[in-house]
């Protein structure tokens, strides 16, 4: 990555790799008519790589710092409910915490590094996370037909380690219908798919440049909006 050998003179030394702990429990099952499969775990990181960006004259320099260290751990579960012979539920949910022990930032005013550790967060990483899906198979036509609806949720997260509220992205759900018909052969298939039927919108990445240099540069990367798509497919 590019850097300032003036205002970030360390960044000519590169950086070293990052490492980490990684210990994990889970257990996979299947008990009448649920499957399902879930996991416990814990990751240390040493040497935590993070890209930065800063104001470098009329540009933005772009390098990668040895930050420290953080934790996290956290849980998942998810699994398959017939219940009934032609409905099906599947679903799954995931908690995550997440900490920086040390996060050394370079002060441009100072020339010395600082423990900043206590004003940033893990970017992307929400605490919580689901999704939930029904599954009906019938005898339509001859055929088979499978309706699928479904959501998803994702908890509160933010775009960088510095916190930003007009950047960061508050919680969210994404509703979403899949139908699908087979024909008895099993050679054509017809679909219909809905994404993000409540047309809600969410960012997945962004950036803020501020100041007079950059003109306030505020930029946001969204989600799909509401779409709607057909699908037919023949095989030979």
């Amino acid at each position: 990555m590019r850097g300032d050998v003036i205002l970030t003179p360390n960044t000519v030394n590169g950086y070293d790799p990052e490492t980490v702990d990684s210990y994990e429990i889970g257990l996979k099952g299947a008990l009448d008519r649920l499957t399902f499969s879930t996991a416990i775990f814990y990751n240390e990181y040493q040497d935590q790589q993070v890209t930065t960006q800063v104001p470098s004259g009329a540009s933005i320099a772009s390098f990668v710092d040895n930050v420290g260290s953080s934790t996290f751990y956290g849980a998942e579960f998810e699994g398959r409910l017939r219940i009934l012979d032609n409905l099906s539920a599947n679903f799954a949910v995931g908690y995550l915490h997440s900490d920086f022990e040390e996060f050394l930032r370079y002060n441009l005013t100072t020339m010395v590094f600082e423990d900043i550790s206590d004003q940033v967060v893990l970017q992307n990483a929400p605490e919580w996370t689901g999704y939930l899906g029904f599954t009906w198979i019938g005898d339509v036509a001859g055929g088979d037909l499978a309706v699928t609806p479904s959501v998803s949720y994702r908890g509160d997260s933010s775009m960088f380690e510095f916190p930003n509220p007009v950047l960061d992205q508050q919680a969210y759900s994404v509703v979403d219908l899949s139908i699908v018909w087979t024909d008895p052969s099993d050679r054509f298939t017809l679909g219909l798919y809905g994404k993000n039927l409540t047309d809600e919108e969410y960012r997945v990445g962004g950036y803020n440049f501020p100041g007079a240099l950059f003109d306030n540069s505020l930029i946001g990367y969204y989600g799909p909006p509401q779409t709607v798509t057909a699908s037919l497919q023949v095989k030979f």
